[in-house]
């Protein structure tokens, strides 16, 4: 009848769950890149200032320490994002499962306009 509509609730418990666990590594990582960020533009402003002591070491290592905190932080974002996309894709879902539990027997179900993806509609005025 409705194959297109879920049969029953998903259980969002664990993806969320690791959701959350993987945005909050995400925000540790965007602090660590953003205090190594901090620290190379000091060492560059410091070295363009001419101040004594300030070497080409001290960029190589403020290049280095702001690269292994970079590709942690992007490998953590973009996992963060895949995750919460497919939690909502299943939030989704449930409550497809819920309006038709609500809307009273499967033959009074209003079918689908369209099909099910996501995306940005404009309307014309």
């Amino acid at each position: 009848m409705h194959d297109d509509m879920p049969e029953e609730f998903n259980s969002l418990g664990p993806i969320g769950k690791l959701a959350i666990g993987l945005l909050g590594i995400s925000t540790v990582t965007h602090l660590a890149s953003t205090i190594s960020d901090w620290h190379t533009y000091q060492v560059v402003r410091d070295y363009l200032g001419g101040k004594p002591n300030v070497e080409d070491a001290a960029l190589n290592t403020a290049d280095n320490i702001a690269r292994l905190t970079s590709i942690p932080n992007v490998i953590c974002s973009v996992a963060a994002a895949v995750v919460f996309v497919l939690w909502l894709w299943r939030a989704r879902l449930n409550s497809e499962v819920f309006c038709r539990a609500a809307s009273g027997p499967p033959a009074t179900v209003v079918p689908r306009r369209g099909p099910r993806t996501w995306g940005a509609t404009a309307r014309s005025p």
